[in-house]
């Protein structure tokens, strides 16, 4: 069958999914098929939509399931306390108290089809730009380098911007004398969103092989990687971290 005749296929079973774990077996297969990077694409675009669709009847079932009411406000006006007489002050030791002014629960910002949705979103982001050029292997594991994160940012349109680096010599138990960077990074999203990494890096690396300028680029990057990582809710490791 024909690279085409199978993505149909695939189209065609995740129109038809009736559940999420349906929906999953079908992602299994796409992975299994080895489609071209434009097919796999097109399918795993299917895939989102399907998931949000599906998600947003969970969510909507959920919801009559368990309604939630609002509390109702309290309506009776509360009398004013007495006035109290004043107190002659006392010497005792101070107490630490907390306030519950103004504290609230942390509730999510998105329902669960679109979170679900978005994560779908970025996997095959993640998917259509990664190259093989982006990623090495390393004792058997596969982590992904700058320019991958780099293409995330761009898609993302976020920004990286540097907030501080310090460079130390920094003298080992053997006598040894380190040059060490350490540097801190924001990642921001068009909407305001930010979130900050960190990376550090020293001229012992490599056997002792890095030099200077190579110590505090790639202390750079390391935290570049995390903070974009970080902001899409990643969270992975950069190869430049490992290797």
């Amino acid at each position: 069958m024909t690279e085409t005749g199978i993505a149909l296929r695939f189209l065609d079973r995740i129109t038809t999914a009736k559940d999420l774990a349906e929906l999953q077996r079908v992602r299994d297969d796409v992975v299994k098929a080895e489609l071209s990077a434009l097919a796999r694409q097109r399918v795993e675009g299917a895939l989102v939509r399907r998931t949000e669709v599906l998600m947003d009847a969970i969510a909507s079932k959920a919801e009559k399931v368990f309604p939630v009411d609002k509390p109702t406000p309290l309506r009776t006006p509360v009398p004013p306390a007495p006035p109290v007489a004043p107190v002659a002050p006392v010497d005792r030791p101070a107490i630490v108290t907390r306030s519950t002014e103004g504290l609230e629960l942390v509730v999510p910002i998105a329902t669960p089809a679109q979170a679900r949705a978005a994560w779908d979103a970025y996997v095959a982001l993640a998917q259509a730009l990664e190259d093989p050029a982006d990623v090495v292997e390393i004792e058997g594991h596969k982590w992904r380098r700058k320019s991958f994160w780099r293409k995330i940012a761009n898609a993302y349109g976020v920004s990286v911007q540097e907030l501080g680096e310090e460079r130390r010599l920094e003298t080992q138990p053997s006598g040894e004398v380190r040059i060490a960077f350490y540097v801190r990074t924001r990642a921001t999203a068009a909407s305001g969103r930010f979130m900050d990494g960190v990376g550090s890096c020293s001229s012992l690396e490599r056997k002792g092989e890095r030099k200077e300028h190579d110590v505090y680029a790639t202390a750079y990057t390391r935290a570049a990687n995390r903070a974009i990582a970080d902001l899409v809710a990643a969270g992975e490791v950069s190869a430049e971290e490992v290797e």
